[in-house]
């Protein structure tokens, strides 16, 4: 059994450290800004990450599953490959039907997509 607790612990260890060296490279190639609002509601929000270099960058927008009940945008992962092509990486989060009923969703991704086109230049899109 300490053998299995060894290797467990190996194991884990080497995940960490893998994990910590994929925040550092993410942070050097990039520069985030979160919790933009595009809307009134709490969860009218989405986060902003750049690559290095001068924009305007072109956009990637994430937008999170759940079936629109449940979920969140930090749920989403930071795809470096995009982040290397020069590519900005928009996350957001909608209302969710729980509270809010169709079409709040699809309004609020409506919603979103205007406020980028809108505010874009002033994001570095």
């Amino acid at each position: 059994m300490p053998g299995l607790i060894r290797r467990t612990l190996l194991i884990g260890g080497a995940a960490a450290t893998a994990a910590a060296g994929f925040a550092l490279i993410w942070r050097a190639r990039s520069q985030s800004a979160t919790e933009i609002a595009y809307g009134p509601g709490p969860r009218q929000v989405m986060d902003v990450t750049l690559p290095n270099g001068d924009g305007p960058f072109p956009v990637l927008v994430m937008i999170h599953g759940g079936a629109f009940l449940m979920g969140d945008k930090s749920d989403l992962p930071t795809p470096v490959e995009v982040l290397d092509a020069g590519i900005a990486i928009v996350r957001l989060n909608y209302r969710l039907s729980g509270t809010d009923p169709w079409p709040a969703q699809g309004e609020d991704c409506l919603a979103a997509i205007v406020h980028l086109q809108r505010e874009g230049a002033n994001l570095g899109l």
